[in-house]
């Protein structure tokens, strides 16, 4: 299928084409964008206790935590590739 006979973008149905439109608008990697989750009501109370007890807003502490998973993973990654390199075994999950 060429490019130039894509549907227009409502009309996509195949999940593989859908990266094809990904890069259609340039922003920068601060952009903010909208995600939405479901996530168990547990989670929901947590992060609704910290808004009120530290003044946070849920976006900002969700978006603190997954800088910090992401940081984690990272480091494990980094630090799996070292040992694999080491001839050394991997570190324990994070």
């Amino acid at each position: 299928m060429e490019l130039k006979n894509l549907p227009a973008k409502a009309e996509v149905r195949d999940p593989t084409l859908r990266g094809l439109y990904a890069n259609e608008r340039a922003g920068t990697e601060d952009e903010r964008r909208v995600l939405k989750v479901h996530i168990p009501q547990r989670l929901h109370l947590r992060l609704h206790a910290l808004r009120i007890t530290q003044g946070n807003t849920v976006s900002s502490t969700v978006e603190a935590a997954l800088e910090d998973y992401f940081a984690k993973m990272a480091a494990a990654r980094a630090a799996t590739a070292t040992a694999s390199v080491a001839g050394a075994a991997p570190p324990l999950s994070v």
